[in-house]
């Protein structure tokens, strides 16, 4: 009886912690700003010695932040072909910027493995990035308000 007990007691174990483990979401996210027209870029791209650094230019992020996405440049991505890249499951822009919300509104950090797929040459390149939100110090605004009723027109 007693060796049924822990054989029970323990597959009890291993299927609690098998729940516990949550499946880790893709986003692979084609970015080719050579395509777009020059005024209508979202994207801040630089550069330092190591990191190559994609900042959306769009304060949609908890205290005004924007979506940075961020890789090492010493580190190789996987180099694909064309077909390879049509078999992705890639986002679209509106897509990324929802996942990036969600990302740091319910902190699901270790849920996400965001990918860029960078074209190069004829080929692309993918490449695991980093998600940061560079938010604005929040004691800081770059606004004033104003209160409504300071707004109606007097009469003379």
């Amino acid at each position: 009886m007693k060796k049924l007990s822990v054989i029970i007691l323990t597959f009890c174990a291993f299927s609690a912690c098998a729940q516990t483990k949550s499946k880790i979401d893709s986003i692979y996210y084609l970015i080719d700003t050579a395509k777009v027209p020059l005024n209508a870029r979202m994207w801040k791209i630089e550069t330092d010695n190591a990191y190559k650094y994609f900042i959306l230019q769009c304060p949609c992020l908890p205290s005004s932040g924007k979506p940075e996405l961020t890789y090492n440049m010493k580190i190789e991505g996987e180099v694909i072909n064309e077909t390879e890249v049509k078999t992705l499951k890639t986002v679209d822009i509106y897509t990324l910027i929802l996942e990036a919300k969600k990302f740091f509104d319910n902190k699901l950090k270790d849920n996400y493995a965001i990918f860029l797929v960078e074209p190069k040459d004829k080929k692309f390149v993918i490449h695991k990035v980093v998600l940061k939100n560079t938010e604005k110090n929040p004691g800081l605004t770059d606004y004033e308000n104003i209160p409504a009723d300071t707004l109606k027109k007097k009469k003379p």
